[in-house]
Order: structure tokens, then C-alpha cells, then sequence
């Protein structure tokens, strides 16, 4: 056989499969774009420092069980994310802020966004049946809150939507300890309320940053659809319980002077910035909510740190 014919048809299936790969790569990173990593992720971190917390407190790092946990919240909230796309695609089109998201772009389809998160939902609910029933129960739980009871149901319905929601975004956390320290019930609920209290600020504070396009999708976020002295109150009142568990979860768990302290200094930083967003909403919105992803996160690790001391 000619070799320059054998050579020529070697390069056209190299350049075949090299573009299929490319292909294949792009489909994969545009899905996982569309599952809102950021979202997911810090869920997952959540769930992560509740689990190394609980692991702190008990003295035992469980390998199997934090792998499944991953595993479980990582397949759960992702594919929660992959569905709740596909429900609020008639909104996303209508805000600039979603407008380029992979499916009101069109570069993936709805059939493709229901399939792939059902799929990874299965892989969730049968790692959390492994977990234990407990845990099978809370991510069932979470899941059905987060795409029927949330985004399918009351996303357009009531300015309350985001307090029902705040469950299923509540549970990742409480998930993660309970892996480790199932006798820690009290600390548990405590972790709940933290992550549940700290939503409804979170979020509302993200709809005055974008109350136009909230208005024009016709979602009732309560900054949207109230006068302001509601909303203020609103988030004053669920950012007072949220420092409030913060603290309780602090003595609950066995103080330290320094975690204090340093809960102590990042509380009065809040309340500060509580304020001066209160004062100026529209133009402090946007650093309000990055300040309260970051207040989160380093709540817990303030917690986990306390619990290695």
C-alpha cells in the first residue's frame, strides 16, 4: 500500500478524533458552566467544613464517608442546578444578568439539562441511601424543596419564595456534620439556622443589586415587590438571627478566646456593613453580597478551627 495513502489517512482520523475530543471537552465545560459551579461549589464547602467540623469534634476522620458526602452533594446540587435551569429558562431569557447562560443562549438544550441532572440526582440519592437513611431523607427532602417546592412552585409566586427555598440550601451543611458527628444534634440545627438565616439577606440583597431584571422576569423578590421599610426590616431580622446563631454556635460547640475574638471582630464587621448597605442600597448591594459569601464561609472555619484548638 502507498504510504503517502496510509500516512494521509492516519492524519484524517488523528484530526477527527482530535476534533471530537474538542467537541466533547466544550459540551462538558459548557454543561458544567450551566450547573452554576459557584452555586453548587459553595454548597459543597459548606457541607465540607460542617463535615471536618463534626471530624474535629469527635477525633475521627471517616475517608469513606467524607468521599460519599462529597459525592452526594457534589451529584445533588449540581443536578438540582442542571433542572432548576431548564424551569427558569422563560425567566433567564427575560434578565440581562442570566441572559447568557448556556440554555437562554442555546448552546445546550432543555432535554439535555433535565436528562444530565436526573442522572446526577440518581447518583446523589442511591450515595446518600449508602450514607445512611437519615441521610437519603435529607437530600430527598433538599431536592424536592430546591425544584418543586421552590423553583417550580413559589419562585413566581410569593415574596416569600426564597425563605421556603433557603431549605434546601440550608441542609448541605447540616448534611456534612451529621456525617461525622451523628450525636450532635443541637450543633446540627444550629449549623441549619446559620446557613438558613444567612439566605434570605444574601439573596435579597442580590435583587436590589438587580430589581429591574427581577421586575421585567415578574419574580416577587420581596426588595422588588415592597416598600423599602419592609425589606430593611426583613433583612435586619434574619441578619440578627444569623449573628445570633453564630455566637450560640460558638458557646454550643466550647469557646476559645481566639475563635471568640475572631468571631467577635468579623460580627461588628458585618453590623458595619449591615448599615452602611442600609444607608445606600443600590450603590452597596453588589459588595453586601460578596461580603456575606465570604461571611459564611469563614463563620465555619471559624468553627472548625475552634474544634481542632
Amino acid at each position: 500500500m502507498n504510504e503517502k495513502l496510509v500516512f494521509g489517512e492516519y492524519r484524517r482520523v488523528a484530526n477527527a478524533n482530535r476534533t471530537t475530543f474538542r467537541l466533547l471537552g466544550h459540551e462538558l465545560f459548557t454543561y458544567a458552566k450551566m450547573t452554576k459551579p459557584m452555586v453548587w461549589g459553595s454548597l459543597v464547602i459548606t457541607a465540607i467544613l460542617g463535615f471536618f467540623t463534626g471530624a474535629a469534634l469527635t477525633s475521627e476522620f471517616n475517608f469513606t464517608r467524607f468521599f460519599l458526602v462529597a459525592i452526594a452533594l457534589a451529584a445533588g446540587t449540581a443536578g438540582c442546578e442542571s433542572i432548576t435551569n431548564r424551569i427558569d429558562l422563560p425567566l433567564d431569557r427575560l434578565m440581562d444578568r442570566t441572559l447568557m447562560r448556556p440554555l437562554p443562549a442555546g448552546e445546550l438544550d432543555g432535554r439535555t439539562a433535565i436528562l444530565a441532572g436526573s442522572a446526577l440526582l440518581v447518583i446523589a440519592v442511591a450515595t446518600s441511601l449508602v450514607l445512611g437513611p437519615l441521610f437519603l431523607c435529607l437530600m430527598v427532602f433538599g431536592i424536592v424543596d430546591n425544584i418543586a417546592v421552590y423553583s417550580f412552585w413559589l419562585k413566581r409566586r410569593t415574596s416569600q419564595n426564597i425563605l421556603w427555598g433557603g431549605f434546601s440550601g440550608a441542609i448541605p451543611v447540616m448534611f456534612g456534620f451529621l456525617a461525622s458527628d451523628p450525636d450532635s444534634i443541637i450543633l446540627a440545627i444550629l449549623l441549619f439556622t446559620l446557613v438558613f438565616s444567612w439566605t434570605p439577606p444574601h439573596i435579597w440583597s442580590l435583587s436590589v443589586e438587580f430589581k429591574e431584571d427581577y421586575a421585567r422576569a415578574g419574580i416577587p423578590m420581596l426588595p422588588v415587590v415592597s416598600g423599602r421599610r419592609t425589606w430593611v426590616t426583613a433583612i435586619s431580622i434574619f441578619y440578627i438571627l444569623m449573628l445570633s446563631t453564630s455566637l450560640l454556635l460558638l458557646i454550643t460547640e466550647g469557646m476559645d478566646n481566639i475563635a471568640l475574638s475572631a468571631l467577635v471582630i468579623l460580627d461588628s464587621i458585618s453590623v458595619a456593613l449591615l448599615i452602611d448597605f442600609l444607608k445606600q442600597p443600590e450603590e452597596k448591594a453588589h459588595r453586601f453580597f460578596i461580603f456575606l459569601n465570604a461571611y459564611l464561609v469563614t463563620v465555619l472555619i471559624i468553627l472548625f478551627a475552634n474544634a481542632v484548638i
